[in-house]
């Protein structure tokens, strides 16, 4: 049984790879349902299953992006302007939505997932393509509420969730008709900001939980809320 879980999650993180550098999808999408499946297998609790899978599926999408976004900029579809208009959106966005999902039951967070998977293939499978321009669409059109509703809209979905950028932010480019490759070059670079970010709000959550439930040693542990410590 060991074997064919290596191999499988092989295969899973090679596919994952392979849809962040064609599609700027950063991967975590691919391997969470994967990861559902496979984490039981090795006797994980149900209760953990949904938090393990999302947050190291987020910690693999940090990786995997940035180096997709390495080599998307040494072809010149990066477009560095573009991208950092949607940074500080996607920021705040990972980071609320990792401290959110850190409280959320496992069953609850597996039933979002699903519905989450659901609606973004029927969006797919009823999106129609957008005209494009050469070189690439209009920067003044990104900005104003549609910009940061769709950033921070996407840094929480992809932390509760695991979906990229491209999930939403792909079309809302596509919309102001920048090409295919400049949107997912742009989805990979913002998937790895957006992985980064939301394993550390993961990673702060979990200290706080395991201080609130082990015998850890007060001073080890974050000051809480209205603590002296804190203040």
């Amino acid at each position: 049984m060991l074997y064919e879980i290596i191999l499988i999650y092989c295969a899973t993180g090679a596919l994952a790879g392979f849809v962040s550098g064609m599609f700027g999808v950063g991967g975590a999408f691919t391997m969470a349902p994967i990861l559902i499946i496979g984490l039981p297998l090795q006797g994980v609790p149900d209760h953990h299953v949904m938090h393990l899978s999302v947050g190291t599926s987020l910690a693999v999408m940090f990786t995997t992006s940035a180096y997709v976004a390495i080599l998307r900029y040494r072809i010149g579809d990066l477009q560095l302007p573009l991208t950092f208009r949607f940074v500080p959106y996607i920021v705040v966005g990972a980071v609320a939505g990792s401290l959110f999902g850190d409280l959320l039951p496992g069953d609850v967070l597996k039933i979002i997932f699903m519905g989450f998977l659901v609606l973004t293939i029927v969006r797919g499978v009823f999106y129609k393509g957008h005209e494009t321009v050469e070189g690439g669409g209009d920067l003044q059109n990104v900005r104003g509420p549609g910009l940061w509703s769709h950033g921070v809209l996407t840094g929480i979905t992809g932390s509760l969730l695991g979906p990229g950028p491209a999930i939403i932010i792909g079309p809302y480019l596509r919309k102001r008709r920048y090409s295919m490759a400049m949107v997912a070059a742009s989805a990979s670079a913002l998937a790895g900001l957006l992985g980064l970010s939301a394993t550390g709000g993961y990673v702060y959550g979990g200290a706080r939980s395991a201080c609130r439930t082990s015998r850890w040693d007060i001073s080890t542990c974050p000051p809480r809320r209205g603590s002296p410590a804190g203040r």
